[in-house]
Formats: structure tokens, C-alpha cells, sequence
């Protein structure tokens, strides 16, 4: 973040303070439309649909992707960035003044770990569970942390507080639908 103010939370992006002055993606596609989703199952639709719609009349500066979020914080542009860590790190390490800062996960927050999966039906399973396996490696994690993939071994999983992803499937078009009515350019 810029400008010497951080947030407490998602909550209070609403404020006058960071008017014009927060990033995120368009949030009807990829990690920041999931997490949006998410915060609606998590807050309930009536006290999200008022924040979204707060946070879009606050004139956030609205992109077309996680890296464009960490270069207009990295320049100045914005002075704080809704974003995965991922792009976070990618930045810092091209020489971008940006870092991560902790938000109550509880509330706000959405971890996605990497995952792999082997599906039951798969034509090979044996070879699936060898790729599986040799993913799950320490070579291979020694490599995304390097990489600047991965930040640490261990994640606390959204801090206990579970997601239905299947009533999150089933509301997810209608959440959307939202989105799009209340962000759309």
C-alpha cells in the first residue's frame, strides 16, 4: 500500500480515504471473481451487494488482470492493489516497491493452495499417482519457492472458516450476474 494509511480491512476500502485510490481485476473472471464469490457466501448477499456496490461508487481503479493491479501500486498509481501473492512476489522481484499485507482472513481473506488432482475416471491412474506424487516433491516445492511461486511450506486454509463450494457452484451465475451489473465498465 501507498500513502502511509492501511486498511484494516476489506470493509473499509468503502472509505473516502482510498476513493480513486484501490485496484483490483475486473472481478467477474479469475482468482479475484472466486474471492469476490466467496465474501458473498461469507458476508451474506445483502451486506456484500451494499459493499460492492459502496466500493464501486468509491471509483476503484478497475483492470484487466492481477499483474496490472501490482504495476499501478508498484508505480504510484494506486495506493493499495486487490491482488494474489503470487503477482505480489513476481513484482518485488522485478524491482517493483510492493509487498503483501496481512488482512483478517476470517473476514476477508481467501487462500488457494496449488493443487493437484487425480480424477476417478482417469485413463491412467497409475501414471497420474506417479505425477502426483512427484509434484507433491520437495524438489519440486524447492523449485516454486525459488521460482517465487510459493510462499512458505505451511498455510492455515482460509483461517477455519470453511466454504460450501458447492452452494458456491450453485450460486456462482447469479453472483456473477451481480458483479457484472455493479462493476461493469
Amino acid at each position: 500500500f501507498v500513502g502511509g494509511v492501511q486498511p484494516p480491512g476489506f470493509l473499509e476500502l468503502t472509505n473516502q480515504v482510498w476513493r480513486g485510490r484501490v485496484a483490483l481485476a475486473y472481478p467477474m473472471f479469475g482468482t479475484t471473481g472466486t474471492h469476490f464469490l466467496v465474501l458473498r457466501q461469507r458476508w451474506g448477499e445483502k451486506a456484500w451487494l451494499d459493499w460492492c456496490r459502496a466500493l464501486q461508487a468509491n471509483k476503484p481503479l478497475l483492470v484487466d488482470g492481477n499483474s496490472v493491479v501490482v504495476k499501478m501500486v508498484g508505480r504510484g498509481e494506486a495506493w493499495i492493489g486487490l491482488t494474489d501473492s503470487d503477482d505480489v512476489m513476481a513484482g518485488a522481484q522485478d524491482g517493483l516497491p510492493v509487498a503483501s499485507v496481512p488482512i483478517n482472513l476470517a473476514r476477508d481473506g481467501l487462500q488457494i493452495p496449488n493443487t493437484v488432482a487425480i480424477l476417478r475416471s482417469a485413463p491412467h491412474p497409475s501414471e497420474a499417482q506417479q505425477l502426483s506424487d512427484y509434484l507433491r516433491g520437495d524438489g519440486v516445492y524447492q523449485y516454486l519457492f525459488e521460482a517465487g511461486a510459493l510462499q512458505g511450506r505451511t498455510m492455515t486454509l482460509n483461517a477455519g472458516v470453511p466454504i460450501n463450494w458447492t452452494a458456491l457452484l450453485e450460486t456462482q451465475q447469479a453472483g456473477l450476474n451481480q458483479l457484472k451489473e455493479i462493476f461493469l465498465r
